[in-house]
């Protein structure tokens, strides 16, 4: 029975290994594309798309499925590009040489992304068929966006559509006839349309979806209402405002996270052995003590400034990039908050090979079917017998 149950966990079939796999895909840490001399953003450039809202970046899910080959889309914190939030800029197929197109290339600007252009927002390395599509459509009785309840937006494998095809437009609505035809900047504030509805790109951080990474922001195609100027022209709500965010300049962002990041692990050790003396010999439970100390509103997460503070309490002053490799080692889900669960797992390190070995045989004995998963039936199988006899709780 053992071998049975060692045997797809070797192979990495179980389920939870199964899980713990797609997690890992998805918190991959790759490169954007360096700032360009001229901070101009290029087809071809691969960017992280953050709302001004949410302050999140569009990313996708690939455990949310709402369809064949439909993904969903979300915003959330991240304190890297991932696998799951980098995008590339894609030039639509075209079936003929448009005016724009000719001027563009006559002037020696065919690769850069102006205003008025139309573009493809590409997931390019997460799903293994090849590339996902941001798409939307108009609102059905079954197609909705399940928070909001607007145009939903999804990710796509299929990019011959017209649904797939978005056009970047002036976040400021007075400027956009002068802004039409200009080079998009990175980093500078703009709006998504899409091009076969007229509708815009949202996220409202009060709209939240629950998925494999926790609870983020759900993702919408709608053009909010905003303020009328003295023009009559009505401003952009900041849920549809967005950035194309490129690595910094002359530097992938793995590069500058090395540099910047660099001799920090000893910040992160002092933290750690700093937790372990504060909780003495109690273990754990004197360790969650020490936690909810610092967790001064009682959520349960404790946030940038709660770490601080009371590690500078505690005897451990952290500089600023220290600070920022203290919470990219314990923040794993990328929320700009920590969990106490977060820290545990940090604190508590691998099992012993004695330890393991002890789980190994106690999920062993529970997992009858070897599943790879204890099922309720299984567990009132072996506990449900003498059932009458246990104390009331």
């Amino acid at each position: 029975r053992m071998r049975q149950y060692l045997r797809p966990r070797h192979e990495g079939a179980l389920g939870s290994q199964r899980k713990a796999g797609t997690m890992r895909q998805h918190l991959t840490e790759c490169s954007l594309t360096p700032r360009h001399a001229d901070g101009c953003v290029r087809f071809g450039d691969v960017v992280l798309v953050q709302n001004a809202k949410t302050r999140g970046m569009l990313s996708v899910d690939l455990d949310d499925k709402l369809g064949p080959l439909r993904f969903g889309a979300s915003t959330a914190a991240s304190p890297a590009p991932v696998l799951r939030n980098v995008f590339e800029l894609q030039r639509p197929r075209r079936t003929g040489a448009a005016y724009d197109e000719r001027c563009y290339e006559a002037a020696g600007e065919a690769d850069i992304l102006h205003y008025g252009q139309k573009v493809l927002l590409a997931s390019p390395h997460l799903h293994a068929s090849g590339p996902l599509f941001l798409t939307s459509s108009q609102v059905t009785p079954t197609t909705q966006s399940r928070a909001a309840r607007k145009q939903e937006v999804v990710l796509t494998a299929d990019p011959t559509k017209f649904d797939t095809v978005w056009q970047v437009v002036s976040a400021d609505p007075r400027r956009a006839p002068m802004e039409q035809g200009r080079p998009v900047q990175a980093n500078s504030v703009i709006v998504l349309a899409h091009c076969q509805t007229g509708q815009f790109l949202a996220s409202d951080p009060a709209k939240t979806i629950q998925n494999s990474f926790g609870i983020e922001a759900d993702v919408c195609c709608h053009r909010f209402s905003g303020t009328l100027t003295k023009h009559n022209n009505q401003e952009y709500e900041e849920v549809n405002l967005w950035a194309l965010v490129s690595a910094p300049s002359d530097a992938h962002y793995e590069e500058y996270h090395d540099r910047a990041f660099k001799d920090t692990g000893s910040a992160v050790d002092r933290v750690r052995a700093k937790l372990r003396q504060r909780a003495g010999g109690g273990g754990f439970r004197a360790l969650v003590r020490v936690l909810r100390v610092l967790d001064d509103n009682g959520n349960r997460r404790l946030d940038q400034t709660e770490l601080v503070e009371g590690l500078a309490s505690y005897g451990v002053p952290l500089t600023e990039v220290e600070t920022r490799a203290v919470m990219r080692a314990f923040d794993r889900d990328g929320s700009a908050t920590v969990s106490l669960t977060e820290i545990l797992r940090f604190m508590r390190g691998e099992l012993s090979s004695r330890r393991r070995r002890l789980v190994i045989e106690a999920f062993s004995r529970l997992d009858k079917d070897r599943s790879g998963a204890a099922s309720l039936k299984e567990l009132q199988a072996i506990y449900g017998r003498n059932i009458a006899r246990h104390p009331p709780v």
